[in-house]
């Protein structure tokens, strides 16, 4: 449409330009009234044209464009059991928010609560919301650089629910109150890092609490080599909210547990060392085929450290240790017999077992390695 616009208006122009001295060699200077309004028309529609141009949409603003962030806002609500319940709330530059209730009676604090999260801002109505899980959002509006104000809490009663605001305090009130995180969490060249999996930010972990107790039960849960793994922990965030200081960095007060093989959303990403059958697919390089009728050569790591397979005769059975992608392992006493078959992939596999140091888990396969990073034998997870 602004193409043909242009088109027009340069044509009018042309003709109104030239038109008078074409007429003037023929009829003088009677045509130059029809010239004159020609020209008018032609400036009718590139105005006409400059209307139909489309504004350009503005882009959406997010909530620093109403709140200078960091913030900590502040209120409270009366309580039926206490006195009152004092609220702060700390919004973070990197969508993290920490949010505080202190439950206040005459004898002095009754209770405080405190949790962790992310929150957005829809542009839409100016909603704060806090929280990610359906059903547990918590919903502000934003009235300003200086007042939030209640306006639901999803899942509850609307009718029943106490209305009050939160205002800006004049100083950051960045509280090291101790709550559930969930993370992906990496340790190597004697530092530790964890990535909070509700925003994506990345901590430094620091050494006091139960860091030793974390680091021990990482080294000993199968993972490959530089893999952060799954981690829920009860732990505190130290900040001063300062951007000119070092990244923040997080205490673990409490460990919990270890995911191995989970993303933050708790899917499964890889087969699990422990817990499944690894039948062998290739030894020393060598395509490893089940023959009709026979059973498949196998490993199976049991939660317990304890390893059990097949070797093509005998049974196969020992321990193993695991401290990180080290892999070591101890063969107990088998009672080996004799086979009509070839038993030379068993005698390998046995070998290869007590000379294997590394190990690599890559999708569905396990891979071993010996001292020189040489692989050795590969598995392939089954049923």
């Amino acid at each position: 449409m602004q193409l043909l616009c242009i088109y027009g208006t340069v044509c009018c122009l042309r003709y109104a330009l030239s038109y008078p001295r074409k007429a003037e060699m023929i009829k003088g200077t009677r045509s130059r009234p029809r010239a004159i309004a020609v020209l008018i028309l032609g400036l009718l529609i590139l105005a006409g044209c400059a209307t139909q141009q489309v504004a350009p949409v503005a882009e959406p603003f997010g909530l620093e464009g109403l709140v200078e962030l960091p913030a900590t806002f502040s209120g409270h609500i009366p309580c039926d059991d206490c006195d009152r319940v004092d609220i702060v709330l700390n919004l973070r530059p990197d969508s993290l928010y920490q949010l505080r209730k202190t439950y206040q009676a005459e004898q002095g604090v009754v209770k405080v609560e405190a949790q962790m999260g992310l929150w957005r801002f829809s542009p839409d109505g100016n909603l704060l919301i806090l929280g990610k899980q359906k059903g547990l959002l918590k919903t502000y509006v934003v009235t300003g650089n200086d007042e939030l104000r209640f306006l639901e809490w999803e899942g509850t009663d609307n009718k029943g629910q106490i209305r009050y605001s939160l205002v800006r305090s004049d100083t950051l009130d960045p509280f090291e109150d101790v709550v559930k995180i969930r993370g992906m969490f990496l340790a190597g060249d004697g530092n530790a890092q964890l990535s909070e999996c509700v925003s994506g930010v990345s901590f430094e972990v620091n050494r006091d609490g139960e860091f030793a107790t974390t680091l021990q039960n990482y080294l000993n849960t199968p993972h490959d080599y530089e893999e952060p793994m799954l981690l829920s922990i009860l732990g505190s965030v130290q900040t001063g909210f300062d951007p000119q200081t070092d990244r923040d960095s997080i205490t673990i007060d409490q460990f919990r547990r270890f995911y191995p093989n989970r993303d933050c959303e708790g899917n499964t990403v890889k087969a699990g060392l422990t817990g499944t059958y690894w039948q062998l697919s290739e030894i020393d390089g060598m395509a490893v085929t089940q023959q009709d009728e026979q059973e498949m050569v196998y490993l199976l790591f049991n939660a317990d450290k304890s390893l059990s397979g097949y070797g093509g005769c005998n049974r196969i059975n020992g321990t193993y240790l695991i401290k990180g992608d080290v892999f070591l392992f101890n063969r107990g006493d088998m009672t080996r017999m004799a086979c009509r078959g070839d038993m030379d992939i068993e005698n390998r596999l046995l070998t290869i077992l007590d000379e294997a140091e590394t190990y690599r888990i890559e999708g569905t396969m396990l891979t071993l390695l010996d001292q020189n990073e040489k692989v050795r034998a590969r598995f392939q997870a089954g049923p």
